[in-house]
């Protein structure tokens, strides 16, 4: 199982999220979890694999990345993925299923990541 923190878009969330994490204005998602603990890390709040406050991923949030990605299509120029850390185990899997459906459906848009890997 893997949950999400948020999903940050120029109508909710965190704003300024959408333009600070990669080129341009993004949809931005945050995964929670992560093991590695890196010194210096900005989302020590998010290492917590087990805070059921947050929803678990789901089939609606692609909906809502690639929804929102489309209906302002000119806004953004991508996604950005953030954790916790979004290539843990517990992530990967629906981290990879919302790339490849975003690639798919969004081609000329990008897809950065941000790792501790």
């Amino acid at each position: 199982m893997s949950r999400i923190v948020r999903i940050d878009t120029l109508h909710e969330g965190d704003r300024h999220s959408c333009a600070a994490n990669g080129n341009g204005i993004r949809v931005v998602v945050w995964w929670l979890g992560c093991s590695i603990g890196c010194k210096g890390c900005h989302n020590v709040d998010y290492w917590n694999f087990d805070n059921d406050k947050y929803p678990e991923f789901s089939e609606d949030h692609i909906n809502k990345v690639i929804d929102e990605t489309n209906e302002y299509e000119k806004l953004y120029s991508g996604l950005s993925i953030l954790g916790g850390e979004p290539f843990e185990l517990q992530n990967i899997k629906n981290v990879i299923k919302l790339c490849e459906r975003y690639k798919s459906e969004l081609t000329e848009k990008n897809i950065w990541i941000w790792s501790g890997y």
